[in-house]
């Protein structure tokens, strides 16, 4: 360990007799399914973290969000509930605040699982498996077992320490982190998001994602006379050669202000990611409709990637000699990226790391999106930093290190009592 006074050293040193309740808690939350979409099991599962909350003490707010707002946030939802659930050690009103999140909901499990089955999880070679071990339903465990170390000094703090679950990062998170600093505008002076980033990585920024879908129209005729018809299949593919070559290509050498220095952080673009159109095989399909992936990086806008991408459709259209009216171009999701600017939080929460595991960290930008950009767009200064590897996210047989999940435990633990800690 790095630079740690003795109450300092036995927080930390806490931490590791919490392993075995570390496992117990991530084993409860990964078998609840909190399948997004469409959101299943999420009052079981805000139940279930409730009830660990108040074993260790800690005062627990649930907050519903409205059937309208879930309506037009969450449009796949299928009328599912939506909860959002706060913990506090310490006074709500008393500052300093310091806030750690996490979301609830996971992926579908898709693919062949080998090692365990997804929502029954299996700790095998010092590892937890299952839906949700690295992102994140592990990563909350830590969340509370640092938690739990830090009650044991609530004496000791100035401040107030909070905990929240929410929903629907995995679909923009519009119904869970973005209602939830809309309706507590004060709700911290810091943040840390624990999404897996790795131990020795600590995520400043993230990309924004910009999810199109693009309707290519035609003119259904009877497959035995196609002359008659105008195949929408057909032109959907030339255009996606043409913007293959002409846009995708040359995406990532694009040149603007990038607010970041990191050389990862480049504009992409991912095209069919899903693909639908016709009716039936004795049909000229009269439409079709391709997703478009692109992922911006600070110093993008939605509205400016989105108008780059409807520009080099045109010019590709021009090109085949595809009516532009022929054409529709429908936002699934726009997500800012965004950068956290305040240097001392950075600066504070590096050490904290490296004094508790003595590893030095760097900082990197996250290559997918992340509920990040709501709590600074609210004004909150975040970082995220949690245990996992964020290679076994969406995956199957996704797991997370168990000795990983406790590391990061020690870092909040240690950081939230630097932070909070009484001066004399």
């Amino acid at each position: 360990m790095g630079k740690l006074s003795d109450v300092e050293e036995k927080l930390v040193n806490s931490i590791k007799g919490l392993e075995d309740l570390l496992v117990e808690v991530a084993k409860d939350f990964i078998s609840i399914p909190t399948v997004n979409p469409p959101g299943s099991n999420y009052v079981e599962m805000v139940n279930q973290i409730g009830v660990w909350c108040s074993r260790i003490g800690l005062e627990v707010e649930v907050i519903d969000v409205p059937d309208k707002v879930v309506a037009e946030r969450s449009p796949e939802s299928q009328n599912q509930p939506r909860k959002i659930i706060l913990a506090y050690l310490g006074a709500e009103e008393k500052r300093p605040h310091i806030h750690f999140n996490g979301h609830y909901d996971v992926v579908p499990a898709t693919g062949t699982w080998k090692t365990s089955e997804p929502f029954k999880p299996v700790v095998k070679d010092g590892k937890i498996y299952g839906r949700g071990a690295s992102d994140m339903k592990g990563p909350l465990a830590s969340i509370l077992i640092a938690l739990k170390a830090l009650a044991e000094h609530k004496n000791e703090l100035d401040g107030v320490a909070s905990f929240s679950a929410v929903p629907d990062e995995e679909i923009g998170g519009e119904a869970g982190a973005k209602y939830l600093v809309e309706n507590k505008p004060m709700l911290a002076d810091i943040c840390v998001i624990a999404e897996p980033s790795g131990l020795d990585s600590i995520w400043d920024s993230h990309k924004g994602q910009a999810w199109l879908e693009v309707t290519v129209k035609g003119k259904a005729a009877h497959a035995s006379t196609p002359w008659l018809g105008v195949n929408a299949f057909e032109r959907a593919s030339r255009l996606v050669v043409c913007l293959s070559e002409e846009y995708v290509k040359q995406l990532p050498s694009k040149r603007f202000a990038k607010l970041v220095p990191y050389p990862d952080a480049i504009p992409v673009v991912t095209l069919g990611g899903v693909v639908k159109g016709g009716g039936k095989i004795n049909i000229v399909p009269d439409n079709m409709s391709f997703t478009v992936d692109r992922r911006t990086v600070p110093g993008e806008t939605f509205e400016e990637a989105k108008s780059e991408f409807i520009n080099a459709l045109y010019a590709c259209a021009d090109k085949l000699g595809v009516d532009r009216s022929d054409l529709e171009v429908k936002t699934i999701l726009a997500g800012e990226p965004c950068v956290l600017q305040n240097g001392k939080l950075k600066t504070v929460f590096a050490e904290a790391v490296e004094d508790a595991l003595a590893l030095k960290p760097s900082f990197k930008i996250c290559q997918g999106g992340l509920d990040m950009r709501h709590f600074i767009s609210a004004n909150i200064p975040t970082l995220t930093y949690g245990g996992g590897d964020p290679s076994k996210a969406h995956v199957a047989d996704e797991y997370a290190k168990v000795s990983d999940l406790l590391d990061a435990a020690k870092v909040y633990a240690l950081f939230a009592y630097r932070m909070l800690g009484k001066r004399s």
